[in-house]
């Protein structure tokens, strides 16, 4: 009996874990992409910036 239920519980809590995995990897990816587009803007923010600052000052 113990054994039965060690077997019936085994596929749902790797399923569990499996989705629970697959939830964790969509986080860690989305936040990972939010943090690589804000490197990127903290890249190239500045030196758009600068640019328009030249822009204003030759105009």
């Amino acid at each position: 009996m113990f054994s039965s239920s060690s077997r019936f519980g085994f596929p749902t809590f790797s399923s569990f874990s499996s989705l629970l995995y697959f939830f964790l990897s969509l986080f860690l990816s989305r936040s990972f992409l939010s943090v690589l587009t804000f490197l990127i803007a903290a890249a190239f923010l500045p030196r758009l910036q600068v640019e328009g600052k030249r822009e204003g000052s030759s105009v």
